[in-house]
């Protein structure tokens, strides 16, 4: 919760990466945090889609995001594995991250991110075990 106070106090730096892809935070409590991109012709393929890799790529930063708003002053995270299911295609508009913790506490927690389109559709879905690191005291 420590890092969830300093989010709200307007003190938590923002990631270089969420400034290069241009995704932001727009909801955040205790294990659930809501990020928002939206979609760029530069970030496609050859198809013209959204490439996985940048959906990848925020997902994991919500999941990180709502997993490290439950830890203390003093841990810190590392993701050890990020799982994706792209179940629509995403050309442009703009996309809602919501990345809930599942579990946290000890050593290993999970967490999960459902991306959605303007429309509401479910367009991916991804999971992330992230391992609690402590610093010492």
């Amino acid at each position: 919760m420590y890092y969830l106070e300093l989010a709200k106090q307007g003190q938590m730096p923002t990631a270089p990466v969420a400034d290069l892809l241009g995704f932001r935070a727009t909801d955040f409590r205790v294990g659930e945090v809501t990020l928002e991109y939206e979609a760029q012709t530069e970030h496609t393929n050859p198809a013209g889609m959204v490439q996985g890799g940048i959906i990848t790529t925020v997902a994991d930063a919500a999941m990180a995001s709502a997993y490290l708003t439950t830890l203390n002053q003093g841990e810190f995270y590392t993701t050890i594995e990020v799982k994706v299911n792209f179940l629509r295609p995403v050309r442009q508009g703009m996309l809602r991250f919501v990345g809930k913790t599942l579990r946290s506490g000890g050593k290993i927690g999970l967490a999960q991110c459902e991306v959605f389109d303007e429309a509401g559709n479910l367009v991916a879905f991804a999971t992330s075990t992230c391992m609690t690191l402590r610093t010492e005291k």
